[in-house]
């Protein structure tokens, strides 16, 4: 949990300060803000929250839900009514 805030605190600082943003970090604040949201978080609210380009968020989900699908793990990211969601994979 320590290290899930420490991330968002740099990316809150990173769009504080407008630095461009490593796709790694990008990837990693957008994997943290899914699993610490109470409920699915559409791509629009993680882009304006990121301050990036929607499409970009889009690409990064995408790659975050292919990573979840190959390590076959307990948890996947779900579209759910058009947001994104963390939830327990039923084959895990």
């Amino acid at each position: 949990m320590a290290e899930t805030i420490e991330i968002i605190e740099e990316e809150i600082a990173a769009v504080e300060e407008k630095q461009p943003r490593d796709i790694e970090d990008l990837s990693r604040a957008v994997e943290a803000l899914i699993f610490v949201a109470d409920e699915p978080i559409s791509t629009r609210v993680l882009a304006e929250v990121l301050d990036e380009d929607r499409d970009l968020i889009d690409s990064v989900i995408e790659e975050l839900v292919e990573s979840y699908e190959e390590r076959r793990g307990g948890l996947q990211i779900r579209q759910i009514a058009g947001m994104r969601g963390l939830v327990a994979n039923p084959k895990g």
